[in-house]
């Protein structure tokens, strides 16, 4: 692609894609190979999440998901895209029922209920050996008393991982906190180039607010460098 700065085209960095290239039977696996400071932060997010009495349920056909997939749950898609750093379009409800028509052995839904009510939302799509995540939505309201956004992913993270895909791509933004689940990030980006005199000076002086800077993305060395001792069993000095 850099073959394309030649040709006058600009590259612009995209919010990087990130990817868990670890493969973990479940979630429970998964934390076992964590650092202790990390499964600690986990365990506290999934402390508060359960004294809210929250429940969780995936979908993995269309005759579970389309009837699930209701207007009002829509609309906490609806609200995510509202807040995000980054917006492009706006997807109708029709796009995620006809994913699941097409697709109807590779989509999944993560929905989390408090009481009969839909309050977060997870779409994922499996590609061969690769799960992806698609969209969320959830009830901002939540955020804070049920950690609302970490457990939702935590929830997709173990439908995913049962599944047995090779990696899994948990998506963009939100850099600090998938860094600290353990992906590596993959830079993405855009290359673009002005058709006629106007555009190009258009892109040429509003570069920088077009397509700013972004800030480098964390590395953490979140997992064990050996499997945890099994429990109740001391160990002894050699």
């Amino acid at each position: 692609m850099l073959s394309l700065l030649e040709l006058g085209y600009r590259r612009a960095e995209c919010p990087a894609m990130h990817e868990l290239k670890r493969r973990f039977t479940d979630f429970g696996a998964y934390c076992a190979a964590l650092k202790s400071h990390y499964r600690n932060d986990i365990a506290r997010s999934q402390r508060k999440f359960e004294r809210c009495g929250l429940r969780v349920v995936n979908l993995h056909t269309p005759i579970e998901i389309i009837p699930r997939y209701t207007e009002n749950v829509h609309k906490l898609y609806e609200a995510v895209v509202a807040r995000a750093e980054i917006q492009l379009e706006v997807l109708p409800r029709e796009f995620f029922l006809e994913l699941v028509r097409q697709f109807p052995n590779q989509t999944s839904l993560t929905l989390i209920y408090n009481g009969e009510c839909v309050v977060a939302l997870n779409w994922g799509l499996r590609n061969g050996l690769v799960h992806h995540f698609l969209f969320c939505g959830m009830d901002y309201s939540l955020t804070d008393k049920a950690d609302i956004y970490f457990n939702l992913m935590f929830q997709h993270l173990d439908a995913a991982m049962k599944g047995a895909p090779d990696w899994i791509e948990v998506g963009q933004t939100a850099d600090m906190f998938k860094a600290r689940l353990g992906c590596e990030s993959r830079k993405l980006f855009l290359y673009v180039k002005g058709c006629g005199k106007i555009p190009s000076l258009l892109l040429r002086c509003g570069w920088e607010f077009l397509f700013p800077s972004r800030s480098p993305i964390p590395n953490y060395s979140v997992f064990r460098t050996e499997p945890p001792p099994p429990k109740n069993v001391r160990r002894t000095p050699c």
